[in-house]
């Protein structure tokens, strides 16, 4: 009895200083789809714009070792091609504790729609005149909002990946390379 009793006096200092794991999780805060749109004349112009937010959540019971990095991805696709790119990124760094972090992507500019109508006005043989109107509609593609990813690092090395996409969750497990090479552009 001695014996445990001197064990867990020499080993609860020991456990008071260890350095413990910080818990994050990440939801979408902030969604928005608006148009704008233009006139002039008979010419009205209407572009959608996308905007989007994540917000991660931590908490730890006791410091970590090294702080961790949290980084944050924003990803569109080319409505045209249908290419995938990201076209926003932001990382932090968290020192444990209990906090919020909030990255807000820049807008996105979707699909412009232009809407083109001609008053018409003609004479028919028996003198009658018909009033109507020619409408010409062209869409010229933008970019879609795909969604965020969200990595987490903690001394180089990924501890935990998430996102609002399963499919791009999916994508940042299989393809590191891709998110890293976004972070080191401008």
């Amino acid at each position: 009895m001695l014996r445990i009793a001197l064990l867990t006096l020499l080993l609860l200092p020991t456990l008071a200083l260890a350095q413990g794991p910080v818990y994050f999780s990440a939801r979408t805060i902030q969604t928005a789809k608006r148009e704008v749109v233009q006139s002039t004349g008979n010419v009205r112009q209407t572009q959608t714009v996308r905007s989007l937010g994540v917000e991660v959540e931590y908490h730890s019971y006791r410091p970590p070792k090294a702080p961790y990095e949290v980084q944050c991805f924003f990803v569109a696709r080319d409505e045209a091609t249908k290419d995938r790119f990201i076209y926003y990124c932001k990382t932090a760094d968290v020192r444990g504790g209990n906090g919020k972090l909030e990255f807000h992507a820049q807008s996105l500019k979707g699909t412009t729609k232009t809407v083109t109508t001609i008053p018409l006005a003609a004479a028919s043989d028996s003198g009658e005149t018909y009033l109507g109107l020619a409408t010409s509609v062209s869409e010229i593609p933008g970019f879609k909002m795909e969604g965020w990813i969200v990595r987490i690092l903690s001394e180089g090395k990924v501890v935990q990946i998430d996102s609002n996409q399963p499919h791009l969750r999916t994508l940042a497990r299989e393809n590191p390379e891709w998110l890293d090479a976004s972070l080191l552009q401008p």
